[in-house]
């Protein structure tokens, strides 16, 4: 049987990621969300695939793996309730980096990136609001990646 977790359910709105976008902003992303569940161990994005798609994760966990010799499939983060699932769709080629999966169920809100590309372009200020909330994830989930490799290597 699939693990299960009791969790809050979080609305959305209030994640860290959107929670201080303008009443304004947060209406225009929220005529591009859609509602989406994961069943534990069903994968979200495999590395390599176009990102099409963020995800704002109101219940579960989410597992990210990164494929390397000799070592195979490596853990390299987990993502959990009130985080953010996927930040390539921002940059060129816009392809997913690591394969996801949910580590149990995962209810979440998944986004359009070419349309939320298209209205940062269209607004510059909801734009620069957005990037302001996507850079602090970018830089945690790099620094949280270094880290859990130079630990799997063994480096100090």
């Amino acid at each position: 049987m699939p693990e299960r977790e009791e969790q809050q359910h979080l609305n959305w709105k209030e994640q860290p990621l959107v929670k201080d976008l303008s009443p304004e902003h947060l209406e225009l992303l929220a005529n591009l969300a859609t509602e989406t569940h994961f069943e534990a161990r069903e994968m979200i994005c495999k590395e390599g695939e176009s990102a099409e798609h963020f995800f704002l994760i109101k219940a579960g966990r989410v597992v990210l793996e990164l494929y390397g010799q000799p070592k195979g499939h490596m853990k390299i983060d987990t993502i959990e309730s009130g985080e953010v699932l996927g930040w390539s769709w921002l940059v060129e080629p816009r392809k997913w980096h690591f394969d996801a999966y949910a580590s149990l169920e995962v209810e979440a809100v998944r986004f359009d990136a070419a349309k939320v590309r298209a209205l940062m372009e269209d607004d510059a200020v909801f734009g620069f609001a957005l990037m302001q909330q996507f850079v602090p994830v970018i830089m945690d989930r790099l620094q949280s990646t270094r880290l859990r490799l130079l630990d799997m290597y063994h480096v100090k």
